[in-house]
């Protein structure tokens, strides 16, 4: 099979001017968001990462909001998936004054049935959720920030990622979130006032983000976006996105080197509230497992840029239904730190 498939690039040129349009802030204030790799057919046995952000509206000065010390409840269906005990990191910004020893509750029955599962409201129970940790943030001695100075959160980056080994071949029943109940006693996302901390309620954080259920289709994580000097002009950048699915959850079939059932992958991309969709129909094996993937590459975008933020999603077009990827969001300036 791996002699049917070839790589493929879809190269969109961008028009500057799709840069210029103007786009209105929605203030939805700051909030939360969970990112996995999980995806639909994913076997026993198989990691998945998780991530968390925080997120703030475009109008909010980050230079001057200071978060504070925060508890945050990732909640799960344990049919499916295992914590991976001491997986839990930070972020470089955030591991740079967050206490690399921060607790971290690995759950238990008590934990989840005396404190967590008494929270959840009717929505929570209806994403099947079974069990839960506690993810907790502290304060390295002698770092930068304290508990009167607050520290400064930087929304490209996740704060802390975690890992669950899976327990059961992964269906579009699976979710990995943070129950909107436990906010915000249990989760607790906390900013700073003066020199004292103050915790949002859940009328008052954005929680459009807060869970994850598993796709058919993946992209690569934000952090993961690829970048690289344009080859045409080395003052431009390009970046890559890269999508991915399993034969298990979207079974591909060939015959003569051409799919019989997959008609098109590609890309949806918004720009300044501008979005268009590209597509494209090739794939190639994926080593690593039984799936295959799907790359596309942004091009010419110029360092006036860097901070304009891009969105995207990909997706297969499997037996004439699309099959959409979470969204990647991202900006160029992200990623200029890695280029050579």
């Amino acid at each position: 099979m791996t002699k049917k498939i070839l790589t493929f690039i879809i190269a969109v040129t961008m028009i500057f001017s799709l840069f210029a349009f103007s786009v209105t802030a929605v203030d939805n204030g700051i909030g939360v968001r969970i990112e996995s790799d999980a995806v639909v057919g994913m076997p026993v046995g198989s990691t998945v990462t998780v991530k968390y952000y925080y997120t703030a509206p475009d109008t909010l000065d980050l230079t001057t909001y200071k978060h504070s010390l925060s508890t945050t409840i990732i909640a799960f269906n344990s049919e499916y998936y295992t914590y991976v005990a001491n997986s839990r990191t930070f972020g470089a910004h955030y591991a740079s004054f967050l206490k690399a020893g921060s607790v971290v509750n690995p759950g238990s029955d008590a934990f989840w049935n005396n404190t967590v599962s008494p929270k959840l409201t009717a929505a929570d129970i209806a994403k099947g959720y079974t069990y839960a940790i506690m993810v907790n943030q502290s304060y390295e001695v002698g770092g930068p920030y304290t508990a009167t100075t607050g520290y400064p959160i930087v929304t490209d980056e996740e704060v802390f990622s975690v890992q669950f080994t899976v327990a059961k071949t992964l269906t579009a029943d699976a979710v990995i979130g943070i129950p909107e109940g436990t906010i915000p006693t249990l989760t607790a996302i906390k900013y700073l006032t003066g020199t004292s901390s103050s915790t949002y309620t859940a009328a008052e954080l954005n929680k459009t983000e807060m869970d994850y259920v598993s796709t058919h289709v993946n992209a690569n994580f934000a952090t993961n976006t690829k970048i690289r000097r344009n080859t045409g002009n080395s003052a431009l950048v390009d970046l890559g996105f890269t999508g991915s699915f399993l034969n298990a959850g979207i079974p591909i079939a060939f015959t003569g080197g051409r799919s019989t059932n997959v008609t098109a992958v590609g890309v949806e991309l918004t720009i300044n509230g501008v979005t268009n969709t590209y597509e494209d129909n090739f794939v190639y094996l994926n080593a690593n497992s039984n799936g295959y993937l799907f790359r596309v590459a942004l091009t010419g975008i110029p360092d006036t840029e860097y901070d304009t933020p891009i969105k995207a999603r990909m997706f297969v077009t499997y037996n004439g239904v699309d099959y959409w990827s979470d969204y990647v969001t991202t900006t160029a300036g992200a990623h200029v730190g890695r280029l050579p």
